[in-house]
């Protein structure tokens, strides 16, 4: 729990409530990481999951 914890410190900055209203797919992240940090604020801002977790394990684009 404590590495997401830091993911989401590292990328949660970066976006914009416009970003989580706009479907997001694999492709739109560098990585993994990337893409769970981005799933999880999402998640916490109202917008959904953006289907980016597709065996729904908590982490995005495996």
């Amino acid at each position: 729990m404590k590495k997401i914890l830091w993911m989401e410190k590292k990328y949660e900055e970066k976006w914009t409530k416009e970003d989580f209203a706009n479907d997001k797919d694999c492709k739109d992240f560098a990585n993994s990481e990337e893409a769970t940090a981005f799933m999880e604020a999402s998640v916490r801002a109202g917008y959904g999951d953006h289907r980016l977790d597709g065996n729904h394990d908590g982490v995005a684009c495996e």
